[in-house]
């Protein structure tokens, strides 16, 4: 049972498309309202994302932590504490052309923020070949999905594109 249980990870694990993602991305808004780079490097268990960006002539940052569970086929993102409030999602392996993180936004100090609440959100990676993908951040608002960042940013989506020989 165990030797099938690692075997059918491996095999999972092989079609992820999660594991073309480390590197350096140039990125930058539908709106062009920002633009950066997401830098995504590899760390035990997973790897992890920062995207250093600038909306409007303000430099900003959002990290954040994906890691794969083999025993579940799970992937979660947690973006670290430091925020006014954090994400926490998972999905399944990406291998169809979405990837999508279902999750939570919650406070990192509850009664100490404007978001103290626990509030649904999603990300979701859309692939276009190894070199392209778009990252759309959503929030769940009266039942209605809408575009809304779960990292508190204006920025809700992204276009981004592998820079060459990173």
């Amino acid at each position: 049972m165990f030797a099938a249980l690692v075997l059918s990870s491996l095999i999972a694990a092989s079609a992820d498309r999660a594991f073309t993602l480390p590197g350096e991305w140039t990125c930058e808004a539908s709106d062009h309202a920002s633009r950066g780079v997401a830098d995504f490097t590899v760390h035990s268990g997973g790897f992890s994302m920062r995207y250093a960006y600038d909306e409007s002539g303000t430099p900003n940052e959002t990290d954040a932590d994906f890691t794969y569970d083999a025993r579940s086929a799970t992937w979660s993102i947690e973006e670290p504490a430091g925020q006014l409030q954090r994400f926490r999602a998972t999905a399944l392996p990406w291998t169809q052309q979405v990837w999508e993180f279902d999750g939570v936004t919650y406070p990192t100090t509850p009664g100490d923020s404007i978001y103290d609440q626990v509030e649904r959100a999603r990300v979701m990676f859309i692939s276009f070949g190894n070199d392209d993908f778009e990252m759309i951040r959503s929030q769940q608002v009266g039942g209605q999905w809408v575009l809304h960042d779960p990292w508190y940013s204006s920025v809700t989506d992204d276009n981004c594109s592998r820079i060459q020989g990173k």
